[in-house]
């Protein structure tokens, strides 16, 4: 949030897998990544995103490359937190990674881009229009999910199957996205 940063742009970059992202100073001169990829994974408490978020991050972009998770509640320990088993998930995790260590290309499946344009022509653009700015960017987000379900089951193939597990979740990001920006302005007018 500093005056002149730029590194919520630069990120967009990276997650949006430019040919190469670009970044300098009088100082330091230029650094130059050649078809980088970049992947966050951070954690904080509900009540801290006001403080780290505002209303421009969801203007520009930055918001919709995000996907917010939460969680149980997990049982508290007086000297600190639980320490979470990471084991399975680490096995899984080593496969995607031995899966995705040659460069790949997901696509969908002709009856999955049909499926798409259909609900895009027949409900989500009219969402995203009576929604702006909390919709404004949600084909983006079902994408991502598609892309994340693929990688999940190691496939370089978006079924029409895969789509519609997708999309019954749409109701609930819709819902989210709404809920959010009504509270952020909300909290904003306070």
């Amino acid at each position: 949030g500093r005056n002149g940063s730029d590194l919520g742009s630069r990120m967009l970059e990276f997650y949006d897998c430019k040919d190469r992202v670009t970044t300098g100073s009088r100082m330091s001169g230029d650094t130059i990544s050649v078809n980088p990829f970049a992947s966050a994974f951070t954690t904080t408490q509900p009540r801290s995103l006001s403080k780290i978020l505002s209303r421009a991050d969801e203007e520009s972009g930055f918001l919709n490359r995000w996907l917010f998770v939460g969680g149980k509640r997990k049982p508290q320990t007086f000297l600190g937190g639980v320490e979470p088993d990471m084991s399975d998930a680490d096995k899984e995790l080593f496969k995607v990674h031995i899966w995705a260590n040659d460069e790949k290309s997901v696509t969908f499946t002709k009856e999955a881009i049909w499926k798409g344009n259909k609900d895009l022509n027949s409900f989500i653009d009219a969402d995203k229009d009576k929604y702006d700015p909390a919709l404004g960017r949600i084909d983006l987000t079902i994408k991502k999910l598609c892309l994340l379900f693929a990688i999940n089951e190691m496939t370089t193939e978006i079924t029409l199957e895969m789509y519609e597990r997708v999309m019954q979740m749409y109701n609930y990001i819709k819902a989210y996205a709404i809920f959010r920006v009504e509270n952020l302005e909300q909290a904003t007018q306070q």
